[in-house]
Order: C-alpha cells, then structure tokens, then sequence
C-alpha cells in the first residue's frame, strides 16, 4: 500500500529493494529515501537497524522507519509522513493529485 500510495509523479518507490547488504523494504532511489516497516520490542532489532541506518546514511539515504501498529492504525500519518520527507528534500513539490 505506501509503495502504491508514495509513487508520486515520477517518483518510484521499490518494494524488497537490495541497497549494498541490506534489503529495504521500500526505496525512492531518485531521492535517496529508504522507508522501512518495523516490528519493534526487541533492544536487539534496535541495536541491528540503528547499524542498518548509520551504513545506509552513509551512502547517502536518509531511513523512516515505522512500526508496524502504526502503518495498520494510523496509514495516512504514516503517508504524511514519507510525503514530507520527499518534499523537504526538493525544491519543487511533487504533483501530488
């Protein structure tokens, strides 16, 4: 649904997209946007993603990461969301119709 929903104009998100050695769940290679679904609870899922983070910063994307009862509660907070990310990294919004 947030790759279907997030693919605005020419922005094309990838589901399941490799990006060095990890998998994003969704990618916006044009803006260097990673945008990942999370089950949280865990201290060592945490300590793995902030590793994941840092190394995909580093390569120049920036990483939202959301928790699962959040995409399934709250999916139009979550779109907000990625839809602010891609338009604090342009110029020009995107044509969001």
């Amino acid at each position: 649904m947030v790759a279907a929903r997030a693919n605005y104009g020419r922005l094309d998100f990838r589901r399941q997209s490799p990006v060095g050695r990890y998998i994003a769940d969704f990618e916006c290679r044009r803006r260097r946007l990673i945008v990942e679904a999370d089950q949280h609870g865990l201290d060592i899922n945490r300590m793995q993603d902030e590793i994941c983070d840092r190394t995909l910063s580093d390569r120049g994307y920036r990483v939202l990461r959301f928790g699962n009862e959040d995409i399934e509660k709250n999916i139009e907070g979550v779109l907000d969301v990625i839809h602010q990310a891609l338009v604090s990294d342009q110029q020009t919004p995107p044509d969001l119709a």
